[in-house]
């Protein structure tokens, strides 16, 4: 399976190499694809690190300690083309639907 992430940087305590690293170090044993880009969140442009990893299986417990450490509200991905929004074990507020129009990808 195919796991796609948006993480915004403007809110973030980690650069791009730490999260990289983070990544690759804490939740992953293979190297991850990336780029960054610019994105858009509440109307406002982010600088917006995506992120493609092949992985066995979904964690949904994977991706709020991925919000939770890099202090994200939500975090947007894709499972296998299928879009999604994780959010933070702390978040309290309305859970929003995956829209395609705002989710960053390869093309």
């Amino acid at each position: 399976m195919v796991l796609e992430l948006n993480i915004g940087l403007n809110n973030n305590p980690k650069d791009v190499d730490g999260i990289v690293s983070f990544l690759n170090r804490k939740l992953w044993d293979s190297p991850i694809t990336y780029k960054t880009v610019m994105g858009e969140y509440n109307g406002n442009e982010e600088p917006t690190l995506y992120i493609v990893y092949e992985i066995d299986s979904y964690l949904e417990s994977v991706m709020v300690s991925i919000c939770d450490t890099l202090t994200q509200e939500s975090i947007a991905y894709k499972l296998d083309g299928v879009g999604g929004i994780a959010y933070s074990s702390s978040y309290i507020g309305d859970e929003f639907k995956f829209n395609e129009k705002y989710f960053i990808d390869e093309n």
